[in-house]
This record gives C-alpha cells, structure tokens and sequence, in this order.
C-alpha cells in the first residue's frame, strides 16, 4: 500500500488498522479485527497515527486516525473524533505543536525506531494545564503512530507527596534541632540546680526538720531524673544532627565492639551472648554500634529471673539484611508493641526498671534513617525478638 501525501482524506478509525499494513489479514478473521478495533476505540489512552506531508517540514503532520481518548487534547471535548481526521495536527492540537514534539515525531519516522518521548506539560487558552507522557512508532508510508497517556493527576498526586515529604522532612530537621538545643541549653543549668541542691542537702539536712529534708531529697531526686531525661533527649536529637560518613561496616566488629561496651552489665547480670554470621553492610559505624549495644542492653535489663540469653542473627532477604536479637526475657504484650518505639513511653514503672524510655526510640530512628525497618515479636514471659534490616553493601544505604 503507497500512500501519497495527495492521496490524504479524512478517515475513520478503522483506517488505523489499514496504516498498521493491513492487520485485517493479520488478524485472520473479521470478528477479531471488529474486536480489535473496538479496543483502539475505546481504550482510555489516546491513540492517534499522523501523516507527515512533508519531510522537511515538521510542522505538516495531518492526522489520519484517532480513537476518542485523544479528543481532550484538541481542547475542544465537545469535538466528535471524525472531525479531526484529516485535519492539520497543528491546527487542532497548537499547544502540543508549539513544543519540540513535531520534530521528535518527525525523527520517529526518520530513524524507523519507537521512542518514548518524555513527559510533556500542555496547556493554552483552551486547554487547562496538563501533563501527557508521549510515546511514538513508525509506521510505513510517512507515518507514525502517537499514544497520548493523560498522567495529569498522576502527576499532581506525586507533586503533592513530594511537596509533603520535603515538609515533613524540614519539620524533622526543625523539631531535632530544636530538641538539640533545648536539651543542650538546659543542660548546664539544671546540673547548677542539683550541685547546689546536693550540697544543700549534704551540709544542712541535718539542721533542717524532717519534713524539710524530704522535700530537699525529693528535689534532689527530681533534678537528678530531669538530667537523664534531658542527657537521654540530647542523644536522640544526636542521631539525627550528627552523621558520619556513610562506609563499609563489618557487623562482625559492630557486634563486638557493643559486647564490650557491656562488659560490666553482662557480667554482672551472667547473660550470655552469641551471634551468628554477620554480614557486611553500608552505614554509619558509630551509630550501628549504639543500634546493636542499645539492644543488646535492652535484653540484659528485661531479663526478669531468667538466666538472660541472646542471640544476635542475620538473614539475607533480597537487597537487605534482615538482623534478629533474640532474648528469653519477661517478654512484651503485643498490645504495647505500638508504644515500644515511642520517645519517652515506658510500659514498666521506673520503680521496676530503670531507665529513660528512649532506648529503642533511638535504635528504631537509626534503622529508619539507613533505609531500614524494625519491628518486634513477643509474648509475655517468653522473650523477645527484635527485627531490623540493613541494605546490604551492593544496595548502599541514603543516610536520610
């Protein structure tokens, strides 16, 4: 089939298959073709096949087939799909014309090869703003085939996200920089309160009555609580303020390196400890010691009467490593799971267990911030399991 740029008339959309090299034969029956053409119709990205009258004029392309999806582009939706067969492209279409668009179209033809052509904005007098990702094939006799995909609300619905991401990420910065200096800027005088209160207490308690001197033992209690509370918000605000390059780590050394920082609790507790294989991963070392030691010592502390055992694995899960620190300790009931990883949320009294209640908090954040997750599975009175996983090194971790 030749067709000249003389021999042009408008066509309907069955002319598609005839500009496809005869898909009638190539389908073998006419109800396939029926069926076939049918889908072109109504299929909800728009189709459309130009006709370059001129190869040295880009802007000659005359469209010769077209399924109604492609109607919006002409911004005029009241316009029935004949009546653009035949027309200028151009002048249908002059938002789209005024791009680079006709050239890539017109290289289509040139090279015989498809292209996806990007993502292209729209938009005129006519037509609202708009994005379609455009793709093109050649097709013989001049022509090329146009698939227009209307990724508008796509397109808006990832802007949106990407605009609440950043203001998400700005508020976090925000927020740790705020809890950093705070933390820090009280630091100093919460420490001259309870010097001068110990020394109060240490030189003159005795002078005073015995409900003076409760009073004076409970300030000096409440002042010595506000400092772990404000040391223990410091560290967290750390984690995300103080970053080390991001480098190979051996978790063999990290595991090791958190074993000794807890020499004295495990000896004092006679928990025992072991690892299997470890891998090596991509992250910040100093901060993967302080994930492995937090949860280490969280297992020695929540032992209850148990003789504490741990142990530390790691599993290969697909770009990842995923790592478990098993325990046999007191256990936790899943219906506090949620609080776990909460800041400052305890579910013991500190009457019980000590602490500050930001242990995990800062293990979970270390985790987040490699790229990871972490979560736990437990029953009361038969231990624990924390998870968490690390891209392995071929799938370096963004410290975010």
């Amino acid at each position: 089939m030749n067709l000249a740029a003389a021999d042009v008339k408008p066509l309907p959309i069955l002319t598609l298959s005839k500009v496809t090299a005869d898909l009638a034969e190539d389908r073998g029956s006419e109800e396939g073709l029926r069926l076939y053409l049918d889908l072109v119709a109504r299929a909800p990205i728009g189709l459309m096949v130009l006709h370059l009258e001129n190869m040295e004029d880009a802007g000659s392309f005359r469209i010769l087939a077209a399924n109604s999806a492609v109607v919006p582009v002409s911004g005029m939706p009241d316009l029935a799909v004949n009546s653009l067969i035949g027309r200028s492209f151009a002048e249908v279409s002059p938002a789209i014309s005024a791009t680079e668009l006709p050239e890539l179209f017109a290289a289509v033809i040139r090279s015989g090869s498809a292209r996806h052509l990007g993502e292209i904005r729209y938009g005129d007098e006519r037509l609202p703003e708009g994005v379609y990702s455009i793709r093109a094939f050649p097709l013989p006799n001049r022509c090329v085939g146009i698939v227009f995909d209307d990724i508008t609300e796509r397109k808006r619905a990832e802007e949106a996200l990407q605009r609440t991401a950043e203001e998400l990420a700005r508020s976090n910065a925000e927020l740790e920089q705020f809890a950093y200096i705070a933390s820090h800027d009280l630091h100093e005088p919460l420490r001259t309160v309870a010097g001068f209160t110990q020394l109060l207490a240490r030189d003159y308690k005795d002078k005073m009555g015995a409900e003076a001197g409760e009073y004076l033992d409970r300030i000096v209690e409440g002042a010595k609580r506000m400092q772990v509370l404000i040391n223990a918000l410091l560290g967290y605000a750390r984690v995300g303020s103080k970053r080390n390059p991001i480098e190979r780590v051996d978790c063999r050394n990290i595991y090791q390196a958190a074993v000794a920082n807890l020499k004295a609790a495990i000896e004092e507790s006679g928990a025992v400890l072991t690892s299997g294989s470890l891998p090596t991963v991509m992250g910040d070392n100093a901060q993967l010691v302080q994930l492995f030691q937090n949860l280490l010592a969280n297992a020695i502390k929540f032992r209850g009467q148990n003789h504490s055992q741990i142990h530390v694995s790691a599993t290969p899960k697909g770009r990842e490593w995923q790592f478990a620190v098993r325990d046999n300790g007191i256990g936790i009931d899943p219906n506090d799971f949620s609080r776990v990883f909460v800041i400052f949320q305890r579910i013991h009294s500190r009457d019980e267990y000590s602490g500050a209640g930001i242990g995990l908090a800062i293990c979970k954040k270390i985790v987040e911030q490699h790229g990871g997750r972490m979560w736990i599975e437990s029953e009361p009175g038969r231990g624990s399991t924390f998870y968490f996983t690390i891209p392995n090194a071929a799938s370096p971790a963004k410290i975010s």
